[in-house]
């Protein structure tokens, strides 16, 4: 029996909550919000556990954010499938990797993104070569080592998603779950919230939206795996 921890990185609800994005993909999930210091027991027989992403940088520490860690690796060393989006996408490299392999942006992701699919036997099965999603990230995972299969990448951005080894773990650094009503939403709150990036926040309004609405696939496979 399927039983999910949903694990919520955002910091402010009224402007991002990431537990909205995912429902209509899941049916029941468990949600922990991480700022609160909430975090699944591995005792209580979780089968699966997504990370969703956060305003949070990466890079500005914090105590929950050094939880999480902790709950990641312990998550991967029992074999438990994972999925970490965006912010979730750079905790897991972190757990796995340390801080080497994430650093700022010189330039923001943001807006309706074309990416490359390179894999298609895992989380991206029956999926296009070239699909296109929502991003919105001023951070990224960089020059993985071996261990990581890169799945998918962006004209700007080399790794899009990636696999570790063969075990359950998936990163996706793109937001497949923010439809293109939400990501309108989002980028609108955005400019005024972040004066310094507005010109970025309004070109991306500005661009062709463009979704191949792949997250139910995404899901499916994430939770089939087995």
């Amino acid at each position: 029996m399927t039983k999910i921890a949903f694990i919520d990185n955002s910091i402010d609800h009224v402007f991002y909550n990431p537990v909205n994005h995912w429902k209509p993909f899941i049916k029941e999930f468990v949600t922990y919000r991480a700022i609160n210091n909430e975090f699944p027991s591995l005792n209580e027989n979780f089968t699966h556990i997504i990370l969703s992403g956060s305003e949070y940088s990466i890079l500005e520490k914090a105590e929950w954010i050094s939880k999480e860690i902790e709950l990641i690796k312990k998550v991967i060393d029992r074999g438990i499938p994972i999925l970490g989006s965006c912010f979730g996408h750079q905790l897991i490299t972190v757990a796995l990797c340390g801080y080497k392999n994430v650093r700022r942006r010189k330039n923001p992701e943001v807006g309706w993104i074309e990416i490359k699919i390179y894999n298609k036997n895992s989380i991206f099965r029956g999926i296009n070569d070239r699909v296109y999603a929502f991003s919105s990230h001023f951070d990224e995972v960089f020059d993985l080592p071996p261990q990581f299969n890169i799945l998918a990448s962006s004209a700007s951005c080399d790794i899009q998603a990636f696999q570790y080894l063969d075990k359950p773990v998936w990163g996706i650094q793109f937001h497949p779950e923010i439809n293109i009503e939400q990501g309108k939403e989002l980028l609108y709150k955005a400019k005024f919230r972040h004066i310094e990036y507005t010109y970025i926040y309004q070109r991306a309004l500005n661009s062709p939206p463009r979704d191949s609405e792949i997250t139910q696939k995404i899901v499916n496979n994430f939770l089939n795996y087995y």
